[in-house]
């Protein structure tokens, strides 16, 4: 029976200590709650993810995706263990972003559940020597099995909204070229040329919504894994 709830979890910390992501819990959830315990996990599990990566606690991040995981996002496409290790890598750099979210929308079908949150991610750059901020608005959407009793994250994808981008300093003025700028995807434009600016090279096929049809096949794709499609004999 598939289930579905829309609940926000914090992840746990106390004082200045760090609590990694804990095995879900045998208890079940309070009564009149209107959420299963599942539901509760897969929430806890998708909210720590995030949180780890802004608070620089590698090992919590990773321990939320299960081996063979994967990440298709604007600048990376591959395993969640490499884009654990490049998420650090980048941190160490000096790179800082930062994700503000909302409630965590759970579809749990047996041992499988969808996340979809809408988050706002802050990021920081450098355009032609203008230290320069960045707000993108997006959906990520995930999708979870529960393996040995432990839910985890199988795939980590984003569905890119909207997005603005200023000056640290309002006295300062960005210059783009606009001919680059105007060849970027409305959903992510200043995405991608603040990302190119780096050196990374952005895929033009991101779901997004300036292509509904991009967003609708994320949502069937996700709709159909749940229901078992595709599930190993």
């Amino acid at each position: 029976m598939k289930r579905r709830g829309f609940v926000s979890v914090l992840p746990t910390a106390i004082g200045m200590g760090i609590v990694a992501p804990t095995t879900p819990s045998i208890r079940k959830a309070p009564s009149g709650a209107g959420y299963s315990q599942d539901i509760l996990d897969v929430a806890q599990v998708v909210l720590v993810e995030r949180w780890a990566r802004d608070m620089a606690q590698w090992d919590a991040m990773q321990a939320a995706f299960h081996p063979g995981a994967i990440v298709d996002i604007s600048w990376f496409n591959g395993s969640a263990a490499e884009y654990v290790s490049r998420s650090r890598q980048s941190f160490e750099r000096g790179v800082r972003s930062f994700h503000l979210h909302g409630p965590v929308l759970v579809n749990a079908h047996g041992d499988r559940a969808t996340a979809d949150v809408e988050a706002q991610i802050l990021g920081s750059g450098n355009i032609k020597g203008i230290e320069c901020l960045t707000q993108s608005y997006a959906r990520i959407v995930e999708r979870l099995e529960r393996r040995d009793g432990k839910w985890g994250i199988v795939l980590f994808q984003s569905i890119y909204q909207m997005e603005t981008i200023t000056t640290a300093n309002p006295a300062q003025r960005l210059e783009f070229d606009q001919e680059k700028l105007a060849s970027y995807r409305s959903s992510y434009r200043f995405l991608s040329y603040l990302l190119a600016e780096r050196g990374v090279k952005v895929r033009p096929d991101l779901p997004g919504i300036d292509r509904p049809e991009s967003v609708e096949a994320v949502y069937r794709a996700n709709e159909s894994w749940l229901k078992g499609e595709g599930r190993k004999s």
